[in-house]
């Protein structure tokens, strides 16, 4: 999350963008709260909402990201929050979710369910967003794996230490390559 929080002051300070961020879960809004408390309150609004139902006009924002939400929901819940997202936007959406090619990510999501220690709930990675932007009326203009070798690392830290080896043999090198996010910008059209 505070990777997140990063990037949100680096676009409000750097950019002087304005922004809204929109969560669920009211605990969440009162920590963003807490977190913004030295922003300048005109360049920020915290909406408590579900991205199922945004509280906003269609064409409503320039760009509308979403990060570590969509991998939540079942395909039809799925569906819905995508409809929304693309609704609200005027041009521009990116999303961040993680990607089905991603062995290391795919192999600890495994081990951590199996042994009940995945406490993120349902979470379906994917391998393109493509064709669920399209029936959205909204065109890739980039969709590439993101992420780094030490963001895979983080990935298999999370195995208790006692159980990683055996995880470690079950990778190459050349799977450390492959990032465990998919990062998705597209225009609507």
């Amino acid at each position: 999350m505070w990777s997140r929080i990063n990037r949100l002051f680096w676009l409000i300070n750097v950019f002087g963008y304005k922004i809204i961020l929109l969560d669920n879960s009211l605990e969440c809004i009162k920590k963003l709260k807490k977190t913004f408390k030295k922003i300048d309150k005109n360049k920020f609004n915290l909406c408590q909402a579900s991205i199922l139902n945004i509280p906003y006009p269609d064409n409503s924002f320039d760009l509308v990201w979403n990060e570590g939400t969509l991998e939540h929901f079942q395909k039809h819940e799925y569906n819905k929050a995508l409809q929304e997202i693309c609704r609200v936007s005027k041009k521009y959406i990116l999303i961040d979710i993680p990607y089905a090619k991603s062995k290391p990510y795919i192999i600890v999501k495994k081990y951590l369910e199996n042994h009940n220690l995945w406490f993120w709930g349902y979470e379906m990675p994917r391998t393109s967003l493509k064709d669920d932007l399209e029936i959205n009326g909204i065109k890739i203009i980039k969709e590439i794996p993101i992420g780094s070798i030490q963001t895979n690392m983080n990935y298999i830290n999370m195995i208790p230490s006692h159980e990683r080896g055996k995880i470690l043999s079950l990778l190459t090198q050349d799977d450390f390559e492959v990032p465990p996010h998919l990062m998705v910008i597209g225009q609507k059209e």
